[in-house]
């Protein structure tokens, strides 16, 4: 679980809770329901222009030829288009001109790039696919947040029913249905990422890189990466693949298992009727819990504990 903390924390209103700890399941669901619209619903941003992707390809054809191997191209590459294999025969015999001293480098980049390619063609095409992949992805993840600190004042007036609902305590150590194995940081950004850099949209058209890793790591980049006015939120989260279920909104249910639940936080405007029936079922279901209520503090801006006898 490399550097997750070892205690995890969800905001949540009272029948929510209710249901949570009475099922010993959580439920994740679709980003389409999230309060943020720019949460795991951006678009592949690839912020280069014609002649920077241009520029990316001549930097890497001039390494080539000045690099003391002849180069190889991916075979996979070359079966996909045309292309690849008119490039590839361009590269080695300019190649083989520099090696003998009879040209430059620079002057055989520009036979090369004066070629008649349509060189951001081929990339566009891809961005094309790669947008549609994305939107196909985003239909299908399924998100469970959570965060770092049990005692946020904002997120207990926005997630835990303005002060009456609660905070419940995971262990992330007590993980035997696994939630947590993949459990992921959010990175709070000023910018939304790029998907790619101006070299790796260089490699992909030429055909000296695989697509699908780089995708994924873009893909990645984006899932995890929230603008920085929310960092004040210290989120964690667990994503999953998930179905539609019913009218159309995605969601899937994970199993908690007992002993990882340790401490539930009351917010001081919880229904008592509420927060004893929530006690009884910490005391049949789960050995580690405990409770407390926060109040707020007459002489700070905190969060005061008391904690609840079960």
């Amino acid at each position: 679980m490399g550097n997750t903390p070892k205690r995890l924390y969800k905001y949540i209103n009272m029948t929510a809770a209710k249901t949570v700890l009475s099922t010993e399941r959580i439920r994740m669901t679709s980003p389409r329901n999230f309060n943020d619209p720019f949460d795991c619903a951006l678009d592949v941003v690839i912020d280069l222009s014609d002649s920077d992707i241009e520029q990316g390809i001549r930097e890497l054809i001039a390494e080539l030829l000045a690099a003391g191997k002849k180069p190889v191209f991916n075979d996979i590459a070359k079966r996909q288009s045309r292309h690849y294999e008119l490039l590839e025969a361009n590269v080695q015999s300019k190649w083989d001109s520099v090696q003998r001293f009879e040209r430059s480098v620079e002057s055989c980049t520009n036979d090369i790039m004066q070629n008649g390619f349509d060189w951001t063609y081929g990339f566009r095409k891809k961005l094309d696919y790669i947008r549609t992949l994305w939107k196909e992805i985003q239909e299908d993840i399924l998100v469970f947040c959570l965060s770092e600190v049990h005692d946020n004042l904002t997120m207990w007036a926005h997630y835990a029913d303005n002060y009456a609902g609660v905070v419940i305590e995971f262990s992330v150590v007590e993980n035997q249905t696994g939630l947590f194995d993949n459990a992921i940081k959010v990175e709070y950004v000023e910018e939304i990422p790029l998907y790619c850099t101006k070299r790796q949209a260089a490699e992909i058209i030429c055909g000296f890189a695989d697509p699908t890793p780089i995708l994924q790591k873009g893909l990645d980049r984006l899932s995890k990466s929230k603008g920085r006015q929310w960092a004040n939120e210290q989120e964690w989260r667990v994503l999953r693949s998930g179905k539609m279920g019913d009218q159309g909104v995605a969601y899937a249910y994970h199993s908690i298992c007992r002993e990882s639940v340790t401490t539930v936080y009351f917010g001081h405007k919880a229904n008592h009727i509420e927060i004893l029936e929530i006690c009884e079922i910490l005391k049949k279901r789960y050995p580690n819990a405990r409770c407390y209520m926060l109040s707020p503090s007459e002489n700070a801006f905190k969060l005061e504990h008391e904690e609840i006898e079960l």
